[in-house]
């Protein structure tokens, strides 16, 4: 499943160096990143603190690592994206009679809702798996129900 980039960095060429800045940080609160750099040594980590100190400059070397960094922390921690269909395009749905059918995705009331409630796939097998799986479901709660009473 596709994820959204929860740490982004924009690099910009100075001379042989190249400056960074954090254009985005969607990281939990209290989960924050830093960048460290001394005399000794370059320290790359994910911390309980922000700073960021505008004036490094990085060279070639310490940008690869920096970017090989933000790439693990975006896979591990990225947040998971269902695939949507864009604007115009077609996605499949389970109507009320359990019954698979596509549409166009016009982004409207009709379609988010389908979305927020997870009734939109990119192929009709999806989408027929999902009605079976919620017939099933349909079927089961009226057994128990009929069950307890």
């Amino acid at each position: 499943m596709e994820k959204e980039t929860v740490l982004e960095i924009e690099f910009q060429p100075v001379f042989d160096k190249w400056a960074w800045r954090v254009i985005k940080n969607k990281l939990e609160p209290g989960f924050e990143f830093e960048y460290l750099k001394n005399s000794n040594a370059n320290i790359i980590r994910v911390c309980f603190e922000f700073y960021v100190d505008e004036n490094y400059l990085l060279s070639a070397f310490e940008k690869e690592k920096l970017e090989k960094l933000i790439k693990g922390i975006n896979e591990k921690y990225g947040i998971k994206k269902r695939w949507r269909a864009e604007y115009g395009k077609i996605y499949y749905y389970m109507n009320e009679f359990f019954q698979t059918t596509w549409i166009r995705d016009n982004h409207n009331c009709y379609s988010n809702k389908k979305y927020e409630i997870g009734n939109h796939f990119k192929t009709e097998a999806e989408a027929l798996e999902y009605a079976e799986y919620m017939k099933k479901c349909s079927l089961e709660w009226h057994e128990k129900r009929e069950n307890n009473e």
